[in-house]
């Protein structure tokens, strides 16, 4: 461990067997997510080889395959959302980020997800709250959750040992769900779900005092029924905004916005828990 005052100095590394390797073709840009050690991979746009390869390389390198050449590098997480099979929507990156951020997920927080739908926001939260935090992710569709369970693994083990996969309503089935026992159990709460306001009582004896809930809400109706609903419950501070991304063309003498931008993808509704009484005076 680095002493006081000391920087962690960054190490040229390599891919070791069943590493995830984000493959970018040079010239074309396309990429593809491959495992180091893990067989024959088929190429998009044509070819294969074999991803044995892989192993030893330095993150980052350059190899040629069938005559293209391509970047090998550990995937980021925007790199594992471009690149993950979808099902349900997808929390994209940058709403997922404000949202964790604005509920306070760090390293070492124990997270409650409801709504794992593909497992974008998952794999996000998943990336904060490091080794020493974990991820409990419930989903009551059992069509959606296989998805989100093959995305975070795909990930590699450092991310998919930090996430618990959970079938079920949080709404009816909180107290009955393995390692939420314990009342008071998580630092934060993130709900992607339709009718958030009905989860009110699990909010309640599950996220500690101090902690906070998120919502992923697509439309206004739902952010009003949300905010009236909540206000009944021990949460305050509640905030409402929206995250608009919109890339630019950078070119000498004629850099300007994209002509095309995601104009919505949902509000982040969020609340922060207080204590369940109020000391008296003395």
């Amino acid at each position: 461990m680095a002493g006081l005052g000391q920087r962690r100095t960054a190490v040229a590394a390599a891919f070791a067997p069943s590493d995830p390797v984000l493959l970018v073709a040079s010239e074309e840009g396309r990429t593809q997510l491959s495992r180091a050690g893990a067989g024959m991979l088929t190429l998009r746009g044509g070819g294969t080889f074999d991803s044995g390869r892989l192993v030893g390389l330095a993150h980052g390198a350059t190899l040629k395959v069938a005559g293209v050449s391509f970047v090998a590098y550990p995937p980021a997480i925007t790199d594992l959302h471009a690149t993950m099979e979808r099902q349900a929507q997808v929390v994209e990156p940058f709403d997922g980020a404000v949202l964790a951020l604005l509920c306070n997920v760090g390293a070492g927080s124990v997270v409650l997800e409801a709504g794992s739908g593909s497992g974008g926001l998952t794999l996000t939260l998943a990336h904060l709250v490091g080794d020493a935090g974990h991820v409990h992710s419930v989903d009551r569709n059992e069509r959606h959750q296989p998805v989100a369970e093959r995305n975070v693994q795909r990930a590699g083990p450092t991310l998919a040992q930090r996430v618990t996969f959970l079938q079920g309503d949080l709404s009816v089935d909180a107290g009955r769900m393995p390692g939420l026992e314990q009342d008071h159990a998580v630092d934060a709460i993130l709900l992607d779900l339709p009718e958030p306001w009905t989860c009110l009582g699990a909010i309640e004896r599950l996220l500690r005092p101090g902690g906070f809930v998120g919502c992923y809400l697509p439309t206004f109706n739902q952010v009003e029924q949300w905010t009236i609903a909540a206000t009944a419950g021990p949460l305050t501070e509640q905030r409402a905004l929206e995250v608009l991304s919109r890339d630019l063309k950078v070119a000498p003498g004629a850099t300007r916005p994209s002509s095309r931008m995601m104009g919505h993808t949902a509000f982040l509704c969020t609340a922060r828990r207080t204590a369940a009484t109020v000391p008296s005076e003395g």
